[in-house]
């Protein structure tokens, strides 16, 4: 559930559908490339390359991806140091003629 606790409110719905399709895509690149890679490097090597794959990934996260149990959206957002966001409606102003 990483992916719907990590993105403000604001944009939840189109950071989702992004990170949806990039599973999807990640995906279909190993759906892809799964029966090359067995017949190029066999069965033990297609295995070691995904699981070494795998080892990378977890890594990455554990250093990078933080901690989200019990812990509020503002406190992560604030952890991850993002700036706050302005909406631009809110400064600018609207002129209206008269016809």
């Amino acid at each position: 559930m990483l992916i719907s606790e990590i993105y403000p409110v604001k944009i939840r719905g189109q950071a989702m559908s992004v990170a949806t399709m990039a599973n999807w895509g990640a995906n279909f690149v190993v759906t892809i490339s799964f029966l090359t890679l067995l017949s190029a490097i066999g069965n033990a090597g297609t295995f070691f390359l995904f699981a070494g794959l795998s080892i990378v990934a977890l890594a990455y996260f554990q250093r990078q991806v933080p901690e989200t149990k019990n812990r509020s959206l503002q406190e992560i957002e604030r952890d991850l140091d993002l700036p706050e966001r302005h909406d631009d409606l809110d400064h600018r102003r609207v002129s209206r003629t008269r016809s």
